[in-house]
């Protein structure tokens, strides 16, 4: 009996395919983002002697996400507040 070719290169084409896809690894590696500055707000709001609130917001914040795939239990977060950067529109309170 004489083998098609044909057959024979898509059968090893389909061994190598699956060899291939079980030899990679199942979770995706980590990524990491670097958080952008201008386009993140760091705000907050208190009471005032129980009477009004008082909101504000830090002009200066730096850091980092990490995450392994869609996986969210993996993330992991830095994040740098610089106190000095405080804004609570009045100037004898910051």
């Amino acid at each position: 009996m004489k083998r098609d070719p044909m057959k024979s290169t898509l059968r090893f084409a389909l061994m190598i395919g699956l060899l291939a896809g079980i030899a990679l690894p199942t979770s995706a590696h980590a990524e990491t983002w670097t958080i952008d500055a201008a386009h993140t707000h760091v705000g907050f709001k208190i009471r005032h002697m129980m009477v009004s609130w008082v909101r504000g917001s830090f002009g200066s914040v730096e850091g980092t996400l990490e995450m392994d795939g869609k996986n969210t239990e993996t993330l992991k977060a830095k994040v740098s507040i610089d106190t000095a950067s405080i804004d609570t529109a009045n100037g004898k309170r910051d």
